[in-house]
């Protein structure tokens, strides 16, 4: 089926038309003759002629366009396609996804996009909000199925159509709560128990007289009875003592004595009256009643019965099963409250709520989906309740932001000060005010205006200034001297003199050198530089002078004397004028040399050597220093000599300023001197081993080898070796092994890992997975197992993405983006799966044409050889299902073949089912125990979901390879004989704890498949190139086994096979038959009437129920 999507547009002006600010010239009286004819050829509402440009024969040479640069051409009736003239860009619709934009002058019209409709395009066609459902300024939304509409605040109902409290005009008794029925247009008095009525102001349980009324003696002590309530009045009747009773609930008897009255629970007299008329003494009230007297007393009693409830009843009244009323008990009868839309004193009569109201000028009349009220739905152009009026402005919009105003013969447009005009087409230029230094004159044509300039100022808009400082003067001299600034003015100039220089051109500047100046001591100087530095030389500038010092003195007035000592460290690398860390001492012409002791000399060059001149009696001996008094026995300590002392460098066995403590070897060495895990003893001067059991030698170096004759590592594993350790030894294997004697593969190792470690049915797992390795073609039973154990992200990578997959793409012979236009999904069996208009995708594609022209085509690339050693078939998979539902790895596909062009043909048939008391179907997923698939419900998806179920039970895990759900553990390779025990069971939809009826409504696509191999080498492909190749499956030219197919999926026409349930007889069809034959068969008498009856309400509805066709 195609679907037409109808579009609407409006047209929207521009912001800001661009103009061009036009010179007018004055007209030559050789052309004043054709001034009285229209335009010149220039269409006055697009340009108009400029004096210059108009020819004797009336004609225009060039036309001067409004909106230049975006109008050109001789008659200025072409457009510049340029950013600028492109209003589209400038003034965008209002929302890019729903418009289509068109350029125009000055304008912009903007289209409902494909598939958009409402009147701001802002609906999806087939949306159920198009039809602005909402009422009285509600906001609609919808899932594409349905809507709701959001209420402004008072309003309420389903299409905001009511408003107010329906509890105001509900009065409820004490024993009465207001509710809200019919979604909250109604309101009823929820009564408490024992209460019924409109009010609840009425018993369940009535009071009902027992017998007649007795006359007994006044014998007991009413007044003193805890068991009765008393109640005195001089004007006392039997209606007011039966109202003292009635007034409490639990009071079943009264008595009357007089003019008093006893309310009670109880009837205490007991002995009667010695004759009839001793009671019949007159009320004081009421003459015609009997009173009796204090001893003489009438006792009525009375007991509780029970109301028969009038709603309970079958068929309910108040037409309660259709949801059209509300059925109120009350006491002896009932009473009914109509649900919106309804009326009738048994909420039987729709409402038509059209009928009251005319929409006029083409309106549409629409009733709420309740019939409780309408709304009129006017077309373009008007507007009211009634649609009766009409917007001039409509149809007539001023142009360039005019305001427009509907009138009773049209329209008028009130134009912004820059336009005149009916419409507001002629553009007043000097409203702009382009003339900037200047007087502007609009011109006679729209846009053109004169500039006459101020004194100073030229230019088209007399917006150049004259300026002086740019024009050139004689031998290239600048007007301001000095390195003086021009600054240009208004029709003149001045100059910007520097500190120190004046005069108009900055030309005067003073001998800074030969001033006047105080020097440190006082005295008047013609500059500074000479003060100190007689050498200098003065450099007059602009206010300040400077000086060049000689050698031995710097700074700007050269008041510095050089530091030799300071520019010596400056160096790089720094050099000292004093030797042996002597102090170089800067003095006026020179420096000197401040030595360290032990140091002399006038650059402290000289230093004698302590090391041999020390004597130092150390354990009784003399030694010419203290660096080899103790560590002299494998080494001469290195003594360096200082400055009046000396320093030891130490060997490694003693330490200490002077070398002299001994070194502990077996803490400071590194590494440790004792190995194989020996014991290090610290001696003087050195250290010694003592050594574990198996290892011997000074450091404990030597290890017999505990590995001879020792084969048992290399038994399973060939790389496996014995390690020899210390009197013992041990298998070290190679990478594929593991284990004590390097006897399991590491393959299996792993797995055993990943599962974790030591399991009850280890033994059983490394039998299967030594099977595996030595028959690996049942490792593709075992993958899917496994690899549903892996999060969704690690299975995406393991398997294809689109541009490992995809060559290209196309839909209805236009390109797709694979990454935008498909959606990747990963099923654990299947692996990435990519669906074309999946549910999930941001943009859908409709069928709108039937055939290759409007089908789906991709040339697709196998990658064969990434495929595992034990692949069986080479093929891409096709699955053609609804875009609602989700596929399964059993569902039906279609596998297209390398090196071939597999054309699928399909039709879609959808089938719609009755449900309810015509049997179970399913709306949706929440209806049915467990659903763990996305998209929408299918009996497979709930099958596939109680099976899962099901391995829960029995494993307290759930299939890997399924979807699950997310709370549940996924079953592990252990799991595995208890998940095929679950599987052995056989079909699911015969087990007793599985029910999974079809879907209310879904479709299903028939198709049938041809094949056509590519052929290879053919001599007419010797010209094209390579991208044409692969779009001509008759040019194959990537091997001689191809690689790739291309599958192309189509509909062999628009058509769509609906299948619907309907009953076998509807309403219309009963009433028939029964005005048809009731007359005739039946008669007219009382047996008729039950025969009636029990074909009506018994017969027929068996037969309702029973039977069921598909139309």
């Amino acid at each position: 089926m195609l679907n037409q999507s109808a579009q609407s547009s409006f047209n929207s002006a521009m912001l800001e038309p661009k103009l061009l600010f036009l010179f007018s010239v004055l007209i030559s009286q050789a052309i004043a003759q054709c001034s009285l004819l229209e335009d010149y050829g220039c269409n006055n509402l697009v340009g108009f002629c400029a004096s210059e440009h108009k020819k004797a024969d009336c004609t225009c040479a060039q036309c001067t366009c409004y909106g230049k640069p975006c109008r050109t051409g001789p008659s200025c009736k072409s457009f510049l396609n340029t950013t600028d003239c492109n209003n589209c860009l400038k003034s965008p619709c209002p929302n890019t996804q729903n418009y289509t934009c068109t350029n125009g002058y000055n304008t912009r019209t903007c289209d409902c996009a494909a598939g958009k409709t409402g009147n701001n395009c802002e609906f999806k066609i087939g949306d159920p909000c198009a039809s602005y459902p909402c009422m009285n300024g509600a906001r609609c939304t919808s899932n594409g199925a349905t809507f709701t509409c959001s209420c402004t605040t008072g309003r309420f109902g389903p299409q905001c159509q009511f408003s107010g409290d329906p509890c105001s005009d509900v009065a409820c008794a004490a024993t009465g709560n207001c509710t809200t029925i019919f979604d909250g247009a109604r309101a009823v008095c929820k009564c408490q128990d024992g209460y019924q009525g409109a009010k609840c102001d009425q018993l369940i349980l009535q009071r009902t007289q027992l017998g007649t009324a007795a006359c007994f003696l006044a014998e007991t002590d009413l007044d003193s009875s805890s068991l009765f309530e008393r109640h005195s009045d001089d004007r006392m009747t039997l209606d007011k003592c039966y109202e003292y009773m009635m007034a409490n609930p639990k009071y079943q008897v009264y008595v009357v004595a007089g003019n008093v009255c006893y309310v009670g629970e109880t009837a205490i007299l007991k002995t009667s009256a010695n004759a009839p008329n001793d009671c019949d003494n007159d009320c004081a009230g009421n003459s015609r009643q009997k009173c009796g007297t204090t001893d003489h007393a009438w006792q009525f009693t009375y007991s509780y019965t029970n109301e028969t409830a009038q709603c309970d009843v079958t068929p309910k009244p108040c037409n309660q099963a259709k949801n059209q009323g509300h059925c109120v008990e009350q006491n002896n009868g009932f009473s009914c409250v109509c649900a919106p839309g309804w009326t009738g004193s048994d909420c039987n009569t729709a409402n038509d709520p059209c009928s009251s109201l005319y929409c006029k000028n083409d309106g549409k009349c629409v009733p709420t989906a309740d019939k409780s009220d309408a709304y009129c739905l006017c077309t373009r152009g008007y507007s009211a309740s009634d649609c009766s009026v009409k917007d001039q402005c409509f149809f007539a919009p001023c142009e360039n932001g005019g305001t427009c105003s509907s009138t009773i013969y049209g329209y008028t447009c009130q134009c912004d000060s820059s336009f005149a005009g009916r419409n507001c087409e002629i553009y007043l230029a000097c409203s702009s005010s382009p003339c900037k230094n200047g007087t502007c004159t609009n011109g006679a044509q729209s846009g053109e205006y004169t500039c006459a300039c101020y004194a100073g100022w030229t230019g088209r808009d007399c917006d150049e200034d004259i300026n002086e400082c740019m024009l050139p003067q004689a031998n290239n001299q600048s007007l301001c001297q000095n390195t003086g600034t021009c600054v240009n003015t208004a029709g003149s100039y001045w100059c910007d003199c520097v500190n120190g220089t004046s005069g108009n051109d900055c030309s005067i500047n003073p001998d800074d050198c030969n001033m006047t100046y105080i020097g440190p001591d006082g005295n008047n100087y013609t500059n500074l530089c000479h003060y100190h530095d007689p050498q200098a030389k003065c450099n007059d500038g602009y206010a300040t002078y400077t000086c060049t010092c000689s050698p031995a003195w710097k700074g700007a007035m050269c008041d510095t004397d050089v530091d030799e000592c300071a520019d010596a460290a400056a160096l790089s690398p720094p050099e000292s004028l004093c030797e042996n860390f002597g102090t170089c001492i800067n003095t006026r012409g020179a420096y000197e040399c401040k030595c360290i002791k032990g140091a002399f000399g006038f650059n402290c060059s000289e230093n004698p050597d302590d090391c041999a001149l020390s004597n130092e009696f150390v354990d009784e001996k003399y030694w010419p220093n203290r660096c080899i008094s103790r560590d002299h026995y494998f080494r001469e300590p290195n003594c360096t000599d200082g400055f009046d002392e000396y320093t030891c460098n130490c060997s490694i066995y003693w330490t200490g300023e002077f070398c002299m403590t001994d070194v502990d070897e077996c803490k400071v060495n590194d590494p440790y001197p004792c190995e194989n895990n020996g014991t290090c003893i610290n001696t003087p001067g050195f250290y010694q081993c003592d050594c574990i059991n198996g290892t011997e030698g000074f450091n404990c170096s030597i290890n017999p080898n505990d590995c001879e004759n020792i084969t048992q590592c290399g038994l399973s594993d060939p790389l496996g070796n014995c390690t020899d350790g210390f009197a013992e030894w041990w298998c070290t294997c190679g990478p594929d092994y593991t284990g004590e004697f390097c006897d399991l593969e590491m393959t299996i190792y792993r797995v055993l890992q990943l599962i974790g470690g030591k399991t009850a049915n280890e033994k059983d797992l490394i039998k299967m997975m030594k099977d595996l390795l030595t028959n690996p073609s049942m490792m593709k039973d075992l993958v899917p197992f496994v690899i549903g154990l892996q999060s969704e992200e690690n299975r995406t990578k393991m398997s294809w993405s689109a541009e490992d997959l995809f060559e290209w793409i196309a839909y209805e012979e236009k390109s797709l983006n694979p990454k935008t236009d498909l959606v990747m999904w990963n099923d654990v069996v299947l692996g990435n799966c990519f669906t074309f208009n999946h549910f999930n995708s941001t943009r859908q594609y409709r069928m709108r044409q039937a055939g290759a022209q409007g089908g789906l085509k991709a040339a697709i690339k196998l990658n064969s050889h990434e495929y595992l050693n034990y692949t069986e078939t080479t093929a891409i998979m096709t699955f053609i299902h609804p875009n609602t539902e989700t596929i399964f790895s059993e569902s039906p596909r279609y596998n297209a073949e390398p090196g071939a062009h597999t054309t699928i043909q399909t039709t879609e048939s959808r089938f719609v089912r009755l449900g309810g008391r015509y049997g179970w179907c399913v709306n949706h997923v929440n209806e049915v125990n467990s659903y763990y698939y996305d998209g929408s419900y299918t009996t497979d998806g709930c099958l596939r979901s109680c099976y899962q179920d099901e391995v829960f039970k029995a494993c307290t895990c759930m299939d890997s390879r399924y979807p699950k759900d997310t709370n549940a553990r996924a079953c592990e390779l252990p799991d595995r004989d208890c998940v095929d025990s679950i599987t052995s069971k056989g079909d699911v939809s015969r087990w007793a704890h599985c029910e999974c009826p079809l879907p209310c409504a879904n479709s299903q696509f028939d198709s049938s498949f041809s094949m056509a191999p590519f052929v290879r080498g053919s001599a007419k492909c010797n010209s094209l190139k390579r991208e044409d190749r692969v779009n001509n499956t008759a040019c194959n030219t990537k091997g001689e086994q191809p690689d790739y197919l291309i599958l192309s999926v189509q509909v062999p026409n628009l058509a769509v096979k609906i299948y619907v349930e309907t009953a076998s007889w509807d309403f219309n069809k009963i009433i028939g038959n029964i005005g048809g034959l009731g007359g005739v068969v039946c008669g007219l008498n009382m047996i008729t009437f039950f025969e009636f009856g029990f074909f009506l309400f018994v017969q027929l509805p068996y037969t309702l129920l029973a039977n069921r066709i598909i139309a």
